[in-house]
């Protein structure tokens, strides 16, 4: 290649000096140029290029459309060469040139996209991408293009982790690549397709999408690269025969068209299936370096490095598995990180910089568990350390991933994917009795993206009102293009219209985090509640976090005078917190088994909650997983000791969740809905509107919506005005969906949204089910409860299961109460709850009717001026105390 450059250069050099006694005619020129084959320029067509490129400039021609394609036949020649900074310029000019809506100017766009993506500039290939499929839309000899941009797309979507989004850009794809009649166009968005949906798990759909592929492939060459990409859904699938022929095929074919890159690739693969299936690690050995002596990219040769270092970590040779390990970070040309010391770390910067951002996390993973087992072998601190060191490296790699990421599946696929590097993360810390480094990865392995939400929410009030407005302009397209995807109008426009919404929404999104250094560092805040400033929080309360693994569950404890990591060796957390929450949900199993529901309860407390020691009072847990009401759990196996006798729970999705301060404060007190009757033939809540009326008197100038004034519309209208908000209503949760009832239509959980925080203090959702939904590991339950949270209410009393509704108003009314006295209110609801219990004996003592009521987040005491009752209480005992005294004191001058 560097030969054919030399060589134009020397030839456009002559050419020059010949072109001082001739011009080429433009009609010449253009008559030429109309042959060259733009999927392959050589070096002699370049030469040409370029002597007619000189032709135009000597002899002063117009500078037009034939001179515009001479410039993009010689970007393209560049870019075929390895020369994207070049090929970028060249085609930039003739861009410049062409006709808006000529195909060249199309063309031209789409180079100008490859090249940015070759430079790895995603954002601003991206946005290109779009502008080719515009502007192709309404010309068919432009289709081809507008298939390929979203191919495109999509594999930049993919290597970024936004696999959610990959999917939707390669439908579109595929469907302009049918319409275009371009077969090999669909097969390459079908195995986009395909890989991202391996990457979701969705390994079924893959191999349906895969096997699409493969059928309509009609060129051999290709069928290779199908092949392997059916090998790693199979081994996604654990059919490990189905991937090791898959692989076979695809290398024989590798190789038969001299593809040396993708066969070396092949060896990684099927070195792999005799790593992890067959266990046979010498074999495993062989192919990795068989794809080593061969000629390798630096892609290849990360992986290889990589693996092999993997296979020398299962035969315990540590020093050689790290050595491996450093060589895969520190490839030449692939990462920027070249430090060959196994216990250095690559720089933010380098995290930063880095192209397959997933890959790298790979590798940080492997070599921190490389050092965790090398302790375990030679129990040598130092290797405890380096892993502690590389497992803050790799979580500082998934804030990265997670800031370019804004797909809500892509974001949950990868706190589940990052579960494992939490888990070994804090068993360093436990073995280094380092409870406080914990904590950190405590907090990083929970509700991230709850947290991201408020902090973006929070961010937005540092914009200017004219970036404010732009910001809620964007996010109104989003959402109205999203809601026409949601709603079954499933059609090539609409899906354009939200990629190109949620596009422009990113673009101008970063221009702000670029000229707004404020807002770009309080959104991508990363740092985690201080130990200090969280027990100034909790006052007198205990902190419990959970973390569960497949083996074993870790317990940090924080209080006043307390900082203890436990590791509790068991694996039933989840099983049995799940059987005890439904016989608690269910009253007719709980009568029936109420025996069995007292052993499994106090199974519960024994193993996870006793050897924690906590003192008797107020205790705030972040569960791991579902919410269990721990308050319904018993002392005893043979008799009902709830502890709700010494406890006050509360919980919380994260400590930074609770450690969240609240800058606004609402201008009114208590609003309090009750629809009493519903149109969606919900059953009568008969006495809701009593109770409610109740509960207001202890507030001053309380709203009220009852009956047919308790609308949907009133409650959006209204919510964020107040400090306390009451709902009597009915609602439904599930792994599908969450919603609330009002008295003339439904609000579901997506359509609760806020473009700042809202400064309401309390949401009491005294409804059936509010507080549960679809668990997503490392995020918690999808309820409505968390829906209200992630518009920055800090307090929500929720339900977790059909609740009696005689029950409910008693327990609502003395939670109430108890809170205008001036108590917390996780003392407040339990003070509530052994009221009920002291009033109510026999069938509605059990759980069922009492412990499903739980307050999520701050628990500290609401300010005394919501209490007008109080207020005028104490005005009036203060008064009549002024007048003794200043009788008494009379009566002495007498």
């Amino acid at each position: 290649m560097l030969k054919g450059l030399f060589l134009i250069g020397f030839l456009v050099l002559i050419n020059t000096f010949i072109l001082k006694a001739q011009c080429i005619s433009e009609k010449d020129i253009s008559n030429k140029i109309t042959f060259f084959n733009e999927n392959s320029i050589t070096v002699k067509d370049s030469v040409m290029l370029f002597l007619y490129k000189t032709n135009y400039e000597k002899c002063n021609y117009k500078k037009d459309s034939c001179y515009a394609k001479i410039l993009y036949l010689i970007g393209l020649y560049y870019f075929q060469n390895q020369k994207f900074s070049e090929s970028l310029s060249f085609s930039q000019q003739a861009l410049s040139i062409f006709n808006l809506n000529s195909l060249s100017y199309i063309k031209s766009l789409n180079s100008i996209a490859d090249s940015k993506r070759k430079l790895k500039h995603y954002q601003e290939s991206i946005n290109i991408y779009l502008q080719v499929i515009s502007k192709a839309e309404y010309l068919s000899l432009a289709w081809h293009l507008s298939s390929n941009a979203h191919r495109y797309i999509a594999n930049i979507q993919y290597r970024s982790g936004e696999f959610q989004k990959a999917i939707e850009s390669t439908i579109l794809g595929e469907k302009i690549g049918i319409k275009a009649n371009q077969k090999q166009l669909v097969v390459e968005n079908l195995r986009e397709r395909a890989k991202a949906l391996n990457g979701l798990n969705r390994t079924q759909e893959a191999e349906d999408a895969i096997n699409r592929a493969i059928e309509q492939c009609d060129t051999e060459s290709n069928l290779a690269i199908l092949y392997q990409t059916r090998g790693f859904i199979f081994v996604n699938k654990k059919d490990y025969k189905g991937a090791l022929e898959s692989f076979l095929l695809a290398s024989s074919l590798f190789q038969k068209y001299k593809d040396y890159i993708n066969f070396n690739l092949t060896c990684i693969d099927i070195g792999f299936l005799y790593y992890d299936s067959a266990h046979d690690y010498e074999k495993a050995l062989f192919y990795y370096n068989l794809g080593l002596n061969n000629f390798s990219n630096s892609f290849t040769k990360v992986q290889l490095y990589d693996n092999i270092g993997a296979v020398y970590w299962k035969q315990k040779n540590f020093k050689k598995a790290l050595a491996f390990y450093q060589k895969a970070l520190t490839t030449k040309d692939f990462f920027k990180f070249d430090n060959p010391d196994i216990t250095t770390l690559p720089s933010v910067k380098d995290l930063q910089i880095a192209d397959y951002k997933r890959t790298f996390l790979i590798i940080l993973e492997d070599k921190a568990l490389a050092w965790l087992d090398y302790y375990k072998f030679q129990h040598n601190k130092k290797h405890l350390q380096n892993a502690l060191d590389t497992y803050k490296t790799a979580d500082r790699m998934i804030d990265i991933m997670r800031w370019e990421q804004t797909g809500e599946q892509s974001k949950l696929f990868w706190r589940k994917k990052t579960r494992s590097i939490y888990q070994n993360a804090i068993e360093t810390c436990f073995l280094l009795n380092k409870p406080e480094e914990a904590f950190y990865f405590f907090e990083k392995s929970r509700a991230v993206m709850l947290n991201d939400r408020l902090k973006e929410l929070g961010a937005k009030q540092l914009l200017s009102p004219e970036d404010q407005q732009q910001e809620s302009k964007y996010q109104l397209e989003v959402d109205n293009a999203r809601k026409l995807v949601n709603n079954g109008k499933i059609n090539e426009e609409n899906q354009q219209k939200l990629l190109n919404a949620e596009n422009a929404q990113t673009t101008f999104l970063k221009q702000i985090e670029l000229k707004n250094p404020t807002y770009y560092r309080y959104k991508y805040d990363t740092s985690t509640v201080n130990i200090r400033d969280l027990r100034r929080k909790l006052k007198d309360q205990s902190l419990v976090e959970y973390f569960v693994g497949e083996e074993v569950v870790y317990a940090f404890v924080l209080s006043q005078n307390t900082m203890k990591l436990h590791q509790i060796k068991a694996n039933n957390y989840g099983s049995v917190s799940n059987e005890i929450l439904a016989m608690m949900a269910d009253e007719n199993a709980l009568n029936k088994q109420f025996v069995k529901y007292l052993r499994l309860s106090n199974q519960f407390y024994t193993q996870f909650v006793k050897p924690l020691a906590l003192p008797k009072g107020r205790v705030s847990i972040s569960p791991d997983g579902v919410i269990l009401p721990f308050s319904a759990l018993s002392f005893s196996p043979m008799q009902a000791e709830y502890l709700v006798k010494d406890y006050a729970f509360s919980y919380t999705y994260s400590a930074k969740f609770l450690n969240q301060n609240k800058e606004q404060i609402a201008s009114k007190s208590f609003l309090g809905i009750a629809p009493v009757s519903f149109k969606n033939n919900q059953l009568k809540l008969t006495g809701s509107d009593v109770s409610l009326q109740k509960i207001a008197s202890h507030f001053s100038s309380p709203q009220l919506l009852l009956n047919e004034k308790a609308s949907r519309r009133s409650f959006l209208e209204m919510m964020d005005n107040y400090q306390i908000v009451q709902l009597y209503t009915h609602a439904l949760a599930n792994d599908t969906t969450a919603q609330l009832y009002f008295a003339d239509s439904i609000i579901k959980a997506s359509e609760l949204t806020t473009k700042t925080l809202l400064p309401t203090e309390l949401m009491v959702l005294s409804a059936c089910q509010t507080g549960i939904g679809k668990e997503e590991k490392g995020e918690g339950i999808f309820s409505l409860a968390r829906s209200f949270a992630m518009l920055g209410i800090p307090s929500t009393l929720t339900t977790l299961w059909e609740v009696d509704n005689q029950a409910t108003y008693q327990i609502t009314e003395l939670f109430y109460q108890y809170l205008a006295k001036g108590l917390p209110k996780d003392l407040a609801l339990q003070k509530a709850q052994n009221e009920y219990l002291s009033q109510n004996t026999s069938g509605l003592s059990m759980p069922n009717f009492w412990a499903g009521y739980v307050l999520i987040g701050d628990s500290t005491a609401l300010d005394s001026h919501h209490y007008w009752i109080y207020w005028v209480g104490g005005i009036f005992l203060l008064l009549v105390l002024g007048y003794f005294i200043k009788k008494k004191t009379r009566f002495h001058k007498l």
